[in-house]
């Protein structure tokens, strides 16, 4: 005998169509109201604003409330202090390989102790001298790096410090003139 047929499941109602919000977004705050009735009113800049720029070149002009000043460039710093370290430990690690004596010691000064080790090991193949003299330039690259990082710093815009308002507080002052005299007083709330 065939087997009783079971009918589909109905489909799913197709989904509403979506609406454009109407008014303000649901996450607006409602301003806070002063005892009179009044909002009140924010001073301080928006914390949206960048504190500096970085990619600022100076024939652009300066954005209201910045300033130009420099900055030393951390990437070459870092990139000249690793350059050298990095070149310099290796350096040193190979002269602990050599048995030449007190002919290696220079190896174990930075940058310019390659230079003066192909005269103090009496170096004549032409492969060590070539070894030694790239680790001598690779270590003046990166001497030469860090110091650009401070001899040649970035132009940068750096945000202005807003003054800040003066404490409250009473003053007062004499007033003096041909005819008059008096007392003014001017207060800071």
């Amino acid at each position: 005998a065939p087997a009783p047929s079971v009918p589909a499941p109905p489909l799913p109602s197709p989904l509403p169509p979506i609406r454009a919000p109407q008014g303000p977004p649901r996450s607006v705050a409602r301003p806070v109201l002063s005892p009179a009735g009044r909002p009140y009113t924010r001073v301080t800049p928006p914390l949206c604003t960048p504190l500096t720029y970085e990619d600022w070149q100076p024939d652009e002009g300066i954005p209201p409330g910045y300033v130009p000043s420099t900055r030393v460039n951390t990437t070459r710093l870092v990139g000249g202090v690793v350059t050298t370290g990095a070149i310099w430990v290796f350096t040193g690690l190979a002269a602990l390989g050599l048995d030449e004596g007190s002919a290696t010691a220079p190896l174990f000064v930075p940058v310019v102790g390659p230079f003066i080790a192909i005269h103090t090991l009496e170096v004549e193949n032409s492969l060590e001298i070539s070894t030694l003299l790239l680790s001598g330039l690779g270590q003046v690259t990166g001497l030469g790096l860090f110091l650009s990082a401070f001899f040649a710093p970035d132009e940068v815009l750096v945000r202005r410090a807003t003054p800040a308002a003066p404490p409250p507080g009473l003053t007062f002052s004499p007033q003096f003139g041909p005819d008059r005299a008096g007392l003014s007083f001017d207060a800071v709330f």
